[in-house]
């Protein structure tokens, strides 16, 4: 058996470029924080004591990018879900940002696969817990098993949470989105100052990330290996995040924590091959050394549970973002 499970990760490691890893998680999280900026993290240290204990004991950058075309919510999400970019013959095409009947499918002209289709082909459990009522667009486009949406309610989300994570209900892909920054950007501006609506917000997550880290971390101590994304849709300045190609909305956090994840490594270190580091460039898809996206996510989740890539992505599939420590993982 153990012959196989080497084998196999060989073989993945040719296909993908990943790490070798002895053994795969049997459950991703991944959690979006719409419109959370990167710099309310570095800058908050103290009062945002989960996400900063994520950079402590992950491997993460605040550094990342967004899609490079679009700063908006369901782009981005569809991104994070499809390992797709926006635009393009390869992209998921969709660039609407409201509540609407069409699938995915019905505004590419095509079918899109995404990593719910890839856990259900696998015969795995999925699930999407999500703040916005037009995240519907991907229950109506992808084969989800369990559904929850409100209306911009993180509060109630979270509630819904606590629920699932009693007992052994959690599915092997869980989708989490919280809108509570995004909801205080847009009314009174995204202002980086502790007293500021938007930095309120951004506290009561940081709580809802510390309950969340807890369920992680009793699963790890019961054997149930558990991997732990958090990233963001887009940034924001003053009330808006349109703007592609201004830094305060395509800059957005990429934190990864939880069983075999090396512990306070900076992500474009683990990746120097695979992945350049922007700096506080705008990078568009045609460079051919890209910055770590939000697009990430699907291709990262599905390797991490031992799965293939999404079928046609075109974001972190080859070469697959190292989230390992391989000095331990080749021991």
């Amino acid at each position: 058996m153990r012959r196989i499970k080497i084998l196999s990760c060989l073989i993945l490691m040719a296909l993908f470029n990943c790490p070798i890893s002895w053994a795969t998680v049997s459950r991703v999280v991944l959690i979006s924080f719409d419109g959370l900026r990167p710099d309310v993290i570095s800058t908050f240290k103290e009062k945002l004591p989960h996400f900063y204990q994520l950079i402590k004991e992950g491997a993460t950058t605040l550094n990342a990018r967004t899609d490079a075309d679009f700063t908006v919510t369901i782009p981005n999400h569809t991104c994070m879900l499809t390992g797709r970019g926006v635009v393009g013959a390869a992209g998921h095409n969709v660039i609407l940002n409201k509540d609407t009947s069409q699938s995915i499918h019905e505004l590419k002209g095509a079918y899109v696969k995404s990593v719910f289709d890839v856990v259900r082909d696998q015969k795995l459990s999925s699930a999407m817990y999500a703040s916005k009522t037009k995240f519907r667009i991907f229950a109506d486009s992808f084969p989800i098993d369990d559904v929850h949406l409100t209306d911009h309610n993180d509060a109630q989300t979270m509630e819904s949470l606590r629920d699932l994570f009693k007992g052994d209900r959690l599915p092997a892909f869980l989708f989490i989105h919280f809108s509570g920054a995004d909801n205080a950007g847009h009314k009174d501006g995204w202002n980086v100052d502790g007293q500021s609506s938007y930095m309120r917000a951004v506290f009561l997550l940081d709580d809802y990330l510390g309950q969340i880290m807890t369920a992680v971390r009793n699963l790890n101590e019961q054997g149930k290996a558990t991997v732990l994304i958090v990233t963001s849709d887009h940034g924001g300045t003053q009330r808006h995040h349109a703007a592609f190609q201004n830094r305060k909305n395509y800059t957005i956090p990429f934190l990864v924590w939880g069983a075999q994840v090396a512990r306070g490594k900076d992500l474009y270190e683990l990746n120097k091959t695979g992945r350049a580091n922007p700096g506080r460039a705008w990078i568009p898809y045609s460079e051919p050394v890209q910055p770590i996206r939000n697009g990430e996510a699907a291709n990262l989740a599905l390797r991490l549970l031992g799965l293939s890539c999404v079928p046609q992505s075109t974001v972190g599939c080859s070469p697959t973002l190292i989230v390992e420590d391989q000095s331990q993982g080749q021991k």
